[in-house]
This record gives structure tokens, sequence and C-alpha cells, in this order.
């Protein structure tokens, strides 16, 4: 009996996060269980059962931004613990099953939009050193979690950079770009399998969008969670992809998932003048409530104007070109094939169209 009670604190020893607001109790908890986690034949139990993700310090378990499009200096980020004992260790996958169907995300979203989540608050902005300056609101206006999490920003706190023949960032994001992609054959996005059919859930649409380019905008939770017109446009309806609701954190894609084709997908046709239609899908992921377009279907929409925002969590917006139609910074095309993502914010120019009127 002890050994199944050590092994349980154990257990929670190692999926815990530690924050400051923790109780006296639970942080003495915590402390008994790391202890006895840390004991030899706990390790031995807990390795045996694959209850121990990898080390947080490998090569494996790390990714790296670079942390503007011309900047030289690069940061490597780390996943947190809770998504390596998820996908990493045979209880998490096995947990993984659930975790990443709608039910869960439901009971995530009553939960951050409850009174309860709002302090969850200001440990939030602290952890992840968030400029409240830019926010619409003072910080003690959001009554909840997920209030704050889809926060606005004041006017002309992101400027629009560029002329009519540039393509900005539609997102505070890190981005991934790649120049040429196939929808016959399958090409490795972050070392899994990919298909523009897949991803569309359309064969006969992802025919014209042949050796097109892909751009792909991954949100981590502590980003600015909405999401604007990278152009000129006439945008669509959406049309929902149902799907689940994996990470979409680098993790994922090396743990063997695909969340890009997967997981619940919105995909909206953006008409424009200089870069033909292209098609913006954004992705649900872990813990994501939901999806929601705040623009007007059918109508011309302005360069920067709202698009959307996702409720709290992750997630990824992808925009997919037609052949020929767009030219990528030449910097982040190059971060791209040294496997690292390109930091970016809403507004600033990635590219431009090859179209000169």
């Amino acid at each position: 009996m002890k050994k199944i009670v050590a092994l349980i604190l154990s257990i929670f020893a190692l999926s815990s996060p530690t924050t400051t607001h923790a109780s006296a109790r639970s942080a003495r908890l915590k402390g008994r269980a790391q202890k006895i986690a840390a004991k030899p034949r706990v390790q031995k139990v807990l390795k045996r059962l694959n209850l121990t993700p990898e080390d947080p310090e490998s090569v494996e378990n790390s990714f790296v931004i670079a942390d503007t499009v011309t900047s030289e200096g690069y940061q490597e980020q780390k996943p947190r613990k809770s998504l390596r004992m998820l996908y990493q260790t045979d209880v998490g996958l096995f947990s993984r099953r659930t975790a990443v169907k709608g039910k869960v995300n439901k009971v995530c979203r009553l939960y951050f939009k409850s009174n309860l989540s709002k302090r969850a608050i200001k440990p939030f902005i602290k952890k992840h050193n968030i400029n409240v300056d830019e926010i619409e609101k003072p910080v003690r206006e959001y009554k909840t979690f997920n209030a704050f999490f889809t926060r606005k920003l004041k006017p002309g706190a992101r400027k629009i950079e560029g002329g009519a023949n540039a393509l900005v960032s539609l997102a505070d994001c890190s981005l991934t770009a790649i120049k040429d992609v196939s929808n016959t054959d399958h090409f490795m996005i972050k070392g899994t399998k990919f298909t523009v059919p897949d991803f569309l859930n359309n064969t006969l649409l992802a025919q014209e969008y042949k050796d097109g380019t892909l751009l792909i905008f991954r949100l981590a939770p502590e980003d600015y969670h909405r999401f604007h017109f990278p152009f000129d446009c006439t945008p669509s309806e959406p049309t929902i992809i149902k799907g689940i609701y994996d990470s979409v954190n680098p993790l994922v894609y090396k743990a063997g998932f695909q969340p890009l084709v997967t997981n619940e997908r919105h995909l909206v046709q953006l008409q424009t003048r200089r870069f033909s239609t292209v098609l913006m899908v954004a992705v649900g992921a872990l813990c994501v409530g939901r999806i929601k377009e705040t623009y007007t279907p059918n109508e011309k929409h302005k360069k920067g104007d709202e698009a959307g925002y996702f409720a709290h969590g992750g997630s990824t917006v992808g925009l997919l070109f037609k052949k020929g139609m767009v030219r990528i910074t030449p910097q982040i095309l190059a971060n791209t094939r040294d496997g690292i993502e390109t930091k970016v914010r809403v507004g600033q120019v990635i590219g431009w169209s090859t179209r000169t009127r």
C-alpha cells in the first residue's frame, strides 16, 4: 500500500505545476512527493511504466525561435512539463485519447468563462511578461480568464506596415513558411507527414493549390489571440471541418501527431486583387474553447481588420497561396529550412505579391 501511495505522490510531483499562489498545504504535499519521486526505487518503477517524460534539456525536446525577421539572436523554447507528460509517457498518451476530444474542451471553456478563473490572470501576466500597457482595458476590468485571454489591444498598438503589395502577419505568433508544397506527395512539416488534401479536407480544392506556398502561424497561449486579415480581401463564410483538439506545440509533431490535419478547422476563402484566392485555415487546439470569426462575410475588408479570435489555448492559422502568387521574406524561408520558427507580430511585413498591379 505504501508503494502505491508513493507512486501516486510521485506522479503528482512530476505533473503538478509550481505556482506562487499554491496553498501551503499543497506546497508541503508536493515537497514530500518530490522527495519520494527522487528515490532510486521509485524512479525505477516510474521508468518501467514509462511515467517519466524525456529530459526537457534534450535536443529532441527543444525548439528554436528567431526573435524577429531580421534578428541574429535566437531563443530556445522548452515545452511545458504537462505537455511532456501528455505526449511522452504511456499514461499521458492513454489520457490524450480523452483530452483531445470536444467534451474536455467544453469543461475547459466552462472553467475559463467562470469568475473562479479570474485569479489566474495576474500569475499568467507575470509568468509570460505580458505588456499590459497595450491592452485595451485595465486588467482589473477582466472578470474571467477567457475575457483576458481574448483581450483586444489599444488602437495603434500594432502598426500595419507596407503598401498595397505587402503581405503582413495576421497574428502575434511563431511563423513557418513552406515555399513549395505538393498536393500529391507527402512532405514533412516538423517531421510529421502532411498533405494539402487532408489539410483542406477537399481533394478538388487542393488541386488548385498544387505547388503553392503555405504559411503556418502558431500562436502560443501567451500570445495576443486575435487574428487579422493580412491584405485587403473579401472573405467567404467559414467552412467547418470537424476534428479533435491536439496541442499545436512542436513537441506534438515530434511525438508523431499531425494536428494540422486532425484538429477542428475553419476554412475561409479570401478573394484578393493582388494574391488571387488565398485560403485561410484557423486550427483549433488543446483547451481552445472555440474559434470565433468576427468579420462580415462577402464584404470587403482592409488589411489589418480583425478576422476572429481563439478562446483559451494555443492555436494556429494557415495561409495557402496558389503557385507563384507570393514572395516571402528570404530570412523567414531560411529560418524554416534550418528548422527555426520566426517570431512576428500583427502588421509586420513578411512578403509581397508577385503581381505589380
